[in-house]
């Protein structure tokens, strides 16, 4: 009786541990003085962007890419995994990004402390995309534009965003 009492408390000490474990999906809250705003969440794990009420299929960039990414057809984001620094250019998908300022007196940073802006365009050379990211709290903010007007701001509803190399 003993025994098996034990493999029980062993067994739910794991699964407990493996749901805390588990990567949490990023969440991010639509910036919107109208609305109220809305919530986005990006899930790795199941291959969706999920904004209520809608559910878009997703890629995500493989653990062993050289590449944080993530492409749907609302939403898209990519940055080298190696350091990055003002000037610097890549081009994922069908999209350049450009690393366009950089900020290290921001006090609310952990770990590296320097946040980037980082321009996405298109084939045109419209500019789409506007990201802050810092490497150790990974995507910060998002927001989309078209036709030169801003259509989507996103930002962390925590403290790590999408791509974050700390945990929450």
């Amino acid at each position: 009786m003993k025994r098996s009492n034990n493999l029980f408390y062993f067994f739910c000490f794991v699964i407990i541990s493996t749901v805390a474990l588990a990567e949490k999906p990023a969440e991010y809250f639509k910036y919107d003085l109208v609305t109220g705003g809305f919530p986005i969440m990006f899930v790795p794990s199941d291959g969706e962007v999920f904004q209520k009420p809608f559910v878009f299929p997703a890629t995500y960039c493989e653990v062993e890419a050289e590449y944080i990414c993530f492409e749907s057809n609302e939403f898209w984001f990519a940055v080298p995994k190696r350091e990055i620094k003002v000037g610097d250019s890549w081009v994922y998908g069908k999209r350049k990004y450009v690393v366009k300022f950089s900020r290290n007196d921001i006090e609310i940073l952990s770990g590296d402390k320097a946040l980037y802006t980082i321009h996405c365009f298109n084939n045109e050379g419209a500019l789409i995309g506007e990201y802050l990211y810092n490497r150790s709290q990974g995507m910060l903010y998002m927001s989309y534009i078209a036709d030169k007007v801003e259509q989507w701001s996103f930002i962390s509803k925590s403290r790590v965003g999408f791509g974050a190399t700390i945990k929450n």
